[in-house]
């Protein structure tokens, strides 16, 4: 027979809508549970379809474009000799892509990837100024080696393969094109190589984003096990264990600004 004290415990009790769920999403998930990913809206699932399929575009082995591209140049450059090229606007120098794409390419370059650069590594290096700076340097080199190839060894090149038409005396191409004559030569064209290079050189760089959706994930489990003494197992551990808590501030800033801004 139930007692008045067993009578007054069962009403005690909360009933079943307003108990807690053992285990639950998010930054509310009981104490010692891994902590689950929130639910993904229909806009990320788009936008990850999309970035997956520009990853397959984008991340295509480096030997393979290389190749590609040095089929399409050998046998670009045989049509250009023996067929006369369509008189179209795309083939003309003064068209609008050639104009203000292709001839300062480099400026491009610069400005959107080095843009890329700073957020990714001030991202990977937790807002540290030497690692941001270490990661900028590689444009600084990379135009460096720009500036050798099209600037310096193109010209080279082009000087010590080539002679004046109708003017044997003079021995350079500057000399002879400002005498009105033609310097004949072999032209490595300096815009073909430029595309090629930059387009390399934005591939390496991406690889930066590889396994970039995941740092989310790590930010809620190491903040999980950070709050919760007794859930540093194997399988909680995460490559964010070493930051300081300044530095995991800062991930976290860096992270969610733009999810919060452009959700």
């Amino acid at each position: 027979m139930p007692t008045a004290a067993s009578s007054a415990t069962k009403k005690a009790r909360p009933t079943h809508q307003y108990q807690r769920s053992p285990i639950e999403k998010g930054r509310w998930a009981a104490k010692g549970t891994k902590p689950l990913p929130e639910q993904a809206t229909v806009q990320q699932v788009l936008s990850l379809i999309v970035v997956h399929g520009c990853r397959k575009v984008l991340f295509i082995q480096t030997e393979v474009k290389i190749m590609l591209y040095s089929i399409g140049l050998f046998f670009g450059s045989l049509l250009c000799d023996f067929l006369p090229l369509p008189k179209a606007y795309m083939g003309q120098k003064d068209n609008i892509f050639n104009v203000y794409f292709v001839k300062v390419g480099w400026a491009w370059t610069i400005l959107v990837v080095g843009a890329f650069i700073l957020l990714t590594s001030a991202t990977i290096g937790c807002g540290h100024r030497e690692i941001v700076k270490r990661h900028m340097s590689r444009l600084i080199v990379g135009t460096c080696l720009w500036f050798f190839w099209s600037q310096w060894f193109f010209s080279f090149i082009e000087n010590r393969t080539g002679s004046c038409l109708g003017k044997a005396i003079i021995r350079n191409k500057y000399d002879c094109n400002s005498g009105g004559f033609h310097w004949h030569s072999f032209d490595i064209s300096g815009h073909a190589f430029l595309l090629v290079y930059i387009n390399l050189l934005i591939v390496e760089e991406a690889k930066a984003i590889v396994g970039w959706e995941g740092i989310r994930d790590q930010i809620r489990i190491e903040g999980h096990n950070r709050g919760d003494t007794q859930s540093h197992s194997i399988e909680n551990k995460t490559p964010l264990e070493g930051l300081s808590e300044e530095e995991m501030v800062i991930l976290k800033i860096v992270v969610f600004h733009w999810e919060e801004q452009y959700g």
